[in-house]
């Protein structure tokens, strides 16, 4: 295939028909790039990479395709004192009041079994016309749909009474989705040129959020190549045909690398393609169980079958890891087959399953909004489990996070959903439109004796699809900390404590960055977390007809609270001005027990932007006349159970509803009128 300068599309078609090429086939890609699929003769090949308008020549790779209970439990910490793994997912997800419900993931796979016992209720139509939406009895389709969104319906248990059947989000919906209609082209395994774009068109066509996809089309390091450069538009606006951004984030399972790679350009690299995609979410495997359904003891070792990074250019892949090999789930030999497989296949689901009860967890705090991609990746990278000490896929000792092998350590799905800390969430509400713009935000320790974790994640700008070292990032932001006289910058970690180290050099190659600081280094104060535009090259927000060049991000804080007490934190994206009492577009989360969740109110929700300095001044008014210990009543009340939510005229006194609305505005809750 070759990506082509769309200007001169037709005079390159004319120039390889000449050689000549064969079967060749045309897709507008972007306002400025045409993708051409065709065939060639060897000999030509130097020839053709050298036609004018022609900035990459690729070979279609012919090694793609595809790459219970127990698993579900050891994520949330399910583990008895002996390190084993115990039965009981039902009995931590059922008082969260979260099941996937209301949120839909496609299973790019090769097929499911739609009529098993724990999967029937789950599965939607697939609605797109690009050619996926086929249906085929598939074992390791039907496996991986178990994983996500298996209900455990048919109450089938194993020899430790762990239901075969239990998914990470019982409540989500399944869309079934074949990759093997696009991998024909050029023999079994390859991949057509526009075929990404066209699986994941279907996808949002079918109202799909996320996509798991433990599959690929190249086996083998290809660097930042044609597919994976689709990967990444897909990730901002999987269908153009619709006005606005239709977002599909891809939870992907890496190569079955089997570590390190100590051949061709790309090593030790043992990634696939397209593993080494900016904004998709790159999963490894993690050990959990036998072929024959024993616990494995080491569950913290990346399993042997897992690939390592990095990818071609140097960045960090994989993201983070998830229990893979081997894991129980649904087969497709009857409507109540079960099967233990090992694979990264298998870990990428349960990543999947996750990501859907954290989605509806958004929606349920944010008036029904979604999160970003980039928030998704953010969230769960913050949260993982630092594998540190524990063994690679060849047997070696892990350095610290964030590292190629399991990039920032182990999913933790207890830590997402209940942190036990407040945690603040900053989603693409800001562009940043120039290199050298900054924004800053000034926030608390909410814990003086728990760390704070903040990660900052974008959704970068396509890079150039050329494939092998060529550097894949377009839009660099660059994250720091800083906090008295020292300053913490993205991804500088001391190697002894595993702790964010102070000095360093800003990264210029991730687009997952993340400080880390003990409690000792934080010191239960206040610090800035500040993004600076390193270099905005591209318009990240519009990848399809790209204009001017600019670049938003997501940031979640992990322990923390307004260094304000009378508002929620926001800042200007002006350079050194920090405007923390004039909050935009914060996602809030105030972490509370399940019983305990804040009521929100999509229609009623205070629009901060429009606090202005006469209401800020009456903040302060209000605090004066309420005495402190009126005030933690007030917002004992709005926190309380929803049968004590402060609602319009019920209000209690002395709280008049005046009061209720200015505490809502001062304090950045959300409250029902």
């Amino acid at each position: 295939m070759a990506l082509v300068d769309a200007a001169s599309a037709d005079d390159v078609i004319a120039a390889l028909i000449a050689l000549p090429a064969q079967r060749v086939e045309r897709t507008s890609l972007t306002s400025d790039l045409t993708l051409i699929e065709l065939e060639l003769s060897g000999s030509d090949y130097l020839s053709a990479a050298n036609v004018p308008g022609v900035y990459t020549l690729q070979h279609i790779d012919s090694g793609g395709g595809p790459r219970g209970e127990m698993s579900n439990q050891s994520i949330v910490g399910g583990i008895n004192g002996g390190g084993s793994v115990v039965p009981g997912y039902v009995d931590w997800l059922t008082p969260t009041g979260l099941s996937g419900a209301g949120v839909k993931v496609s299973i790019v796979d090769g097929g499911i079994r739609t009529t098993h016992a724990d999967l029937a209720s789950r599965i939607v139509p697939c609605l797109g016309s690009e050619g996926s939406c086929v249906t085929a009895n598939d074992n390791h389709g039907t496996h991986v749909a178990g994983a996500v969104a298996g209900t455990g319906a048919s109450a089938v248990r194993d020899a430790a009474l762990f239901l075969r059947g239990q998914g990470v989000a019982p409540g989500a919906s399944l869309i079934q989705q074949r990759y093997g209609p696009f991998l024909s082209a050029a023999g079994p395994g390859s991949m057509v040129a526009n075929g990404m774009l066209r699986i994941y068109k279907d996808a949002a066509v079918s109202g799909a959020q996320l996509a798991n996809n433990s599959w690929g089309p190249t086996g083998t390091p290809q660097g930042y190549d044609i597919p994976t450069m689709q990967v990444d538009m897909i990730a901002r606006d999987a269908d153009p045909t619709v006005a606005g951004n239709q977002p599909v984030l891809t939870v992907w399972s890496i190569m079955n690398g089997n570590g390190d790679r100590n051949t061709g350009i790309c090593a030790p690299s043992s990634l696939g393609s397209p593993d080494e995609a900016k904004n998709l979410f790159a999963i490894g495997s993690t050990r959990m169980q036998t072929g024959a359904g024993a616990q494995i003891a080491a569950l913290f070792d990346v399993s042997s079958n897992s690939a390592h990074g990095p990818a071609c250019d140097g960045r960090m892949v994989p993201h983070i890891v998830a229990p893979g090999c081997s894991t129980d789930s649904t087969g497709s030999g009857s409507d109540s087959s079960f099967a233990l497989l090992c694979g990264t296949s298998m870990a990428s689901p349960v990543v999947s399953g996750a990501s859907a009860l954290y989605w509806q967890r958004y929606r349920n705090l944010n008036g029904g909004r979604d999160p970003s991609p980039a928030l998704i990746k953010a969230v769960f990278t913050a949260a993982a489990k630092n594998l540190t000490g524990f063994l690679d896929a060849d047997g070696g000792v892990m350095p610290q996070r964030p590292n190629r092998y399991s990039g920032w350590g182990r999913l933790d799905l207890n830590a997402v959903i209940n942190p036990g800390v407040d945690v603040w969430l900053f989603d693409q509400a800001q562009v940043l439109p120039t290199t050298g713009s900054t924004w800053a935000v000034d926030l608390l320790a909410d814990d003086p004796v728990q760390p704070v974790r903040i990660m900052l994640s974008w959704t970068d700008a396509p890079g150039p699809g050329t494939g092998g070292t060529t550097p894949s990032w377009t839009n660099d932001l660059d994250l720091s900390v800083s906090a008295g006289a020292q300053t913490w910058r993205g991804n500088v970690f001391d190697q002894a404590s595993g702790w964010s180290a102070a000095g360093g050099s800003a990264d210029a190659k991730n687009n997952l960055e993340g400080v880390f600081l003990s409690p000792a280094q934080h010191a239960g104060g206040g610090f800035s977390i500040n993004v600076l535009a390193a270099t905005i090259a591209a318009d990240a927000l519009n990848p399809w007809t790209p204009t001017t060049p600019r670049q938003d991000f997501a940031v979640v804080c992990y322990n923390c609270k307004p260094s304000d007490p009378r508002c929620s934190p926001m800042a200007s994206m002006v350079p050194a001005r920090s405007m923390p009492c004039s909050p935009t577009a914060s996602r809030i989360e105030r972490v509370a027990p399940p019983s305990t969740q804040d009521v929100v109110s999509a229609a009623n929700r205070i629009d901060f932007a429009s606090a202005d300095l006469t209401t800020r001044d009456r903040c302060a008014s209000l605090r004066s006349t309420h005495p402190t210990p009126a005030w933690r009543d007030l917002e004992s009340v709005l926190q309380g159970p929803a049968t004590g939510v402060v609602k319009g005229a019920q209000t209690p006194p002395p709280f008049d509803a005046t009061s209720v609305k200015l505490w809502t505005l001062c304090s950045g809750r959300q409250v029902d009128e």
